[in-house]
């Protein structure tokens, strides 16, 4: 490959910046294709700059785990809870389809949501459509988890 080669969204990172509006650049994944590109043409239609780890997750995204979510139902403190297994990019809708196949109840689907805590002792839903995230421990309302 080389830089005069340049394709849209091509990704690469900058090396240095020159005189005026050009750019000294490494293409990625090509490592070791360096050249100028002047920011007034190529660079702001064509290049997408970004450091070596950016492009490297962008080239080889890690794949998503599969992590342990434990789901409490509000207002309890017997300590009970159910664990499920899902991959951490799961929305909070299949989670809940998960639970309620786990549990052989179906009104988990139909009655039941996800809450977060917004003080002492009130709550707010979370949509069915929003994406799990970091969050591992759950709390849940509207249907009976036993």
């Amino acid at each position: 490959a080389k830089l005069q080669d340049v394709e849209a969204g091509q990704l690469c990172s900058v090396v240095e910046h020159g005189a005026g509006r050009r750019i000294r650049v490494e293409l990625l994944p090509q490592s070791g294709v360096v050249g100028w590109l002047t920011t007034a043409t190529k660079v702001e239609v064509l290049v997408i700059p970004v450091t070596k780890e950016e492009a490297e997750a962008q080239l080889h995204p890690r794949q998503p785990e599969l992590v342990m979510l434990t789901v409490s139902p509000t207002g309890t403190t017997s300590g009970f809870w159910v664990e499920l297994f899902m991959l951490e990019t799961a929305s909070f809708g299949d989670v809940k389809q998960a639970l309620s196949d786990k549990l052989q109840r179906p009104e988990v689907v139909t009655k039941g949501r996800f809450v977060q805590r917004k003080g002492a002792a009130s709550f707010s839903a979370i949509r069915d459509d929003e994406l799990l995230g970091a969050r591992r421990d759950l709390l849940f309302i509207g249907a009976d988890l036993r």
